[in-house]
């Protein structure tokens, strides 16, 4: 007993780190939606800022509708149809639609 405490201290103080750490760094959720070779995939993700959010959610749209490296970066490269972010960003707090 007197040698596992201080694991169970260490694992929860890591946990509690980890949650922190993510929470404090998602500041802005973004909803968007990307059409790239005939194939339309929407994805929700989070960041820092409005930029980092948006920039998340064309790497995971487009890793699921591009193939290859040089698709990716096409795909990467392409506008959102519809993205729809909320949290705090530069201009404040509050929900915005780009």
């Amino acid at each position: 007993m007197k040698r596992s405490f201080p694991l169970i201290l260490l694992a929860v103080a890591f946990f509690g780190w980890l949650y922190y750490s993510a929470a404090r760094t998602s500041k802005v959720t973004c909803e968007s939606c990307i059409t790239f070779g005939g194939r339309t995939e929407c994805a929700k993700t989070a960041g820092a800022t409005r930029e980092e959010a948006l920039r998340q959610g064309a790497t995971v749209i487009c890793a699921r509708i591009s193939s290859g490296m040089t698709e990716g970066i096409r795909c990467a490269n392409t506008l959102p149809d519809r993205s729809e972010c909320s949290g705090e960003s530069a201009a404040g707090k509050g929900k915005k639609t780009y």
